[in-house]
């Protein structure tokens, strides 16, 4: 059975080095993102709820995962900052007590065209960063910039990794707006687990899951994309 290491090579050499870059920063988050690139960026999601219900179907079958989890949270995004409920699912805040706010700063982005498939790969860097209300006590969060609602389920695999697929409703100036999102995060970057195993690893879950939609040639590589110049 190949591992597909020689397709793959050139997002795990890549990943590799980010995760020994930042492995010891527990606030960063690493993650895949499933998604496509036009000819101007990296459009993050699967268009295809198709394609959604299909994976979800795949992944609850399997009996392979630690734990899977299910959550509802409403999003309020002003000036940046995040304003994260856990919510019912009429969308009633849950308790007060579920509210966190949130600050992400990104670190870097990596994109990948991977030819001959519906979808590409985006390596997304973050630092989030968890406030108090002091620090958020200037932000007025009844008029916010942007509101997500997220129904995610998280399906988590030996301890080192969580693929989320989560249903979002965007809303911006009234306009409502619905994606679907593919993600695998990766989890205890401190583990004694090797970079290029983990790296691997985790770019071979993503192309299990690519592949649950569109059955991928064996010969079909990742390549590196520099948006701002549009070059593979």
């Amino acid at each position: 059975m190949t591992d597909y290491f020689n397709q793959l090579e050139t997002g795990i050499a890549i990943l590799e080095e980010i995760i020994e870059k930042y492995k010891n920063n527990n606030k960063i988050e690493i993650e895949l993102r499933i998604g496509r690139i036009n000819e101007t960026k990296f459009v993050p999601g699967i268009l295809s709820v198709d394609f959604f219900k299909r994976i979800q179907i795949i992944l609850e079958k399997s009996t392979i995962w630690d734990k899977v989890e299910e959550i509802c949270t409403r999003e309020s995004i002003c000036n940046n900052i995040r304003k994260i409920e856990i919510i019912n699912d009429n969308s009633s805040l849950k308790s007060n007590t579920d509210i966190k706010y949130m600050k992400k700063n990104k670190k870097e982005n990596h994109d990948f065209f991977y030819e001959n498939t519906p979808f590409d790969i985006r390596l997304a860097v973050a630092e989030e960063e968890i406030l108090t209300t002091k620090k958020i006590s200037h932000i007025n969060f009844t008029i916010p910039d942007i509101i997500r609602y997220k129904n995610r389920k998280q399906f988590y695999y030996k301890e080192n990794y969580v693929i989320d697929l989560t249903e979002v409703k965007t809303i911006i100036n009234t306009v409502e707006s619905i994606n679907y999102e593919v993600e695998v995060e990766l989890l205890n970057l401190q583990s004694d687990i090797s970079n290029c195993y983990r790296a691997h690893s985790a770019l071979l879950l993503i192309r299990d899951i690519i592949n649950m939609c569109e059955t991928i040639d064996d010969t079909a590589e990742l390549l590196q994309l520099d948006i701002d110049n549009m070059k593979i």
